[in-house]
């Protein structure tokens, strides 16, 4: 199991059956997304997507995440969604500067205002998407060869 630790900003794989901890990672930043397969964990902050071995958590590879964001505008990794060839990163602006996750849906934590797909075996960025709105990360979702998105106003918009 890979949990992060958000009062120690740090990752964990962690034995489920015994407790043992394998690894640990220090981050720099609690606006950390990641996940999991049995050849990598994505771990995806700021504008860039860490690539560790799963058995030493050791970075195999960093991937750059190459948007354009409006100056003035923090930014960085609001989700991340894998399937067995996509690693699928949503960007978010106006991030809060405490990056706590409290009063995340009015500071813009749960919404992402791009996607980006990155092929997951080369690293190579294949396309990106803007939001008209902003998609909503519980609508995010890979199958069958496509990427299903809302793009939608926020419900503190809409109130």
């Amino acid at each position: 199991m890979v949990a992060f630790d958000d009062e120690k900003k740090e990752l964990r794989a962690i034995d489920i059956y015994t407790g043992r901890m394998f690894w640990k990672r220090q981050q720099d930043t609690l606006l950390v997304r990641y996940v999991t397969f049995g050849d990598a964990v994505y771990v995806a902050s700021d504008l860039k997507c860490d690539v560790l071995d799963p058995d030493t958590g050791e970075v195999k590879e960093s991937l750059a995440i190459k948007v354009d964001v409006p100056k003035g505008k923090r930014s960085g990794v609001v989700a991340v969604r894998a399937n067995e060839n996509i690693l699928l990163i949503g960007v978010g602006y106006d991030l809060p500067e405490d990056e706590h996750s409290h009063g995340a849906m009015d500071d813009g934590l749960w919404e992402a205002k791009i996607l980006v797909a990155l092929d997951r075996k080369n690293g190579k960025q294949l396309w990106t998407k803007t939001a008209e709105q902003r998609f909503n990360l519980h609508s995010i979702a890979m199958g069958g060869g496509l990427v299903y998105a809302a793009d939608s106003i926020s419900p503190s918009v809409s109130g």
